[in-house]
C-alpha cells in the first residue's frame, strides 16, 4: 500500500494507510540521516539537474523536441497501420 504525502501547517506528513497522519521527522528512516546530510544530497541533486537542464537549452532543446516528436509520430503511425485492416473492412461493410 503506497503512503500519501500531505502538507500540514508547513511540515510534511505521511499517511500510514489507515488515515492517520505521521510526521516525517518521526519516521524511522528520517532518524538514519541528519539534516546536513539531506541538505548535501539536495544540493548534489540540484547540481545534477542543472547539468542535465543545460544540455537541452537552445538548439539542442529543439533538436530533442523533434526527436521525441518523431518517436511519438512513428508510434501513432504504427498503431494506425496495425489496425488499418479492421477499419478498412468495417468501412467496406458500411458502403455495401
Amino acid at each position: 500500500m503506497a503512503d500519501t504525502l500531505i502538507k500540514q501547517g508547513g511540515e510534511f506528513a505521511t499517511s500510514d494507510g489507515n488515515g492517520a497522519a505521521v510526521r516525517t521527522d518521526e519516521l524511522a528512516i528520517s532518524k538514519l540521516t541528519s539534516v546536513e546530510e539531506r541538505a548535501d544530497e539536495e544540493r548534489g541533486l540540484q547540481k545534477v539537474e542543472a547539468g542535465v537542464q543545460a544540455r537541452y537549452t537552445g538548439l539542442r532543446g529543439y533538436w530533442r523536441l523533434l526527436q521525441i516528436s518523431r518517436v511519438i509520430a512513428m508510434l501513432s503511425l504504427y498503431l494506425y497501420l496495425d489496425q488499418y485492416d479492421v477499419h478498412h473492412k468495417h468501412q467496406l461493410r458500411r458502403t455495401s
